[in-house]
């Protein structure tokens, strides 16, 4: 489709309290924002929706919150991290329990100027803090 924004999508499960990375960056990028959304889908009822944009310019970036519907809220904050060792950026999510829920990660608009995209990953957990690895942005997404 011409004039499409670039995409990455992809689906998995989530099981684990904690943090999950869910995107990567390979090439830490001056300016690479993204539009984020993000769907938990458990049975019939409980699921939540939320769409986030990344707003990114070099050592500098904040999460906009375009607009959420939540049933019962398991996904409770989002993060924005630099990873000083491997060279990339993660995108992370803190799920707040540890029943098994459907997600649905989908990025929009992905790619940086030079060419730098976000590619959705099947989640993986992590520490609440990793060495070399430091948090740029963070947004609560209880209180919005």
């Amino acid at each position: 489709m011409q004039g499409a924004l670039p995409a990455s999508s992809k689906f998995s499960g989530l099981h684990a309290i904690g943090w999950h990375r869910i995107a990567v960056c390979q090439t830490p990028s001056t300016c690479n924002s993204v539009n984020i959304s993000l769907k938990r889908h458990y049975n019939v009822v409980d699921n939540e929706y939320h769409n986030i944009l990344l707003m990114s310019v070099y050592q500098k970036s904040k999460f906009v919150l375009i607009g959420n519907l939540i049933d019962v809220q398991l996904i409770t904050k989002i993060r924005h991290t630099k990873d000083a060792i491997n060279a990339c950026e993660y995108l992370e999510i803190y799920y707040s329990s540890n029943l098994h829920n459907a997600l649905r990660v989908i990025l929009y608009d992905t790619e940086d100027v030079m060419g730098n995209k976000w590619v959705t990953i099947t989640p993986v957990v992590t520490d609440e803090t990793v060495d070399g690895v430091t948090v740029i942005s963070s947004m609560d997404l209880t209180t919005t």
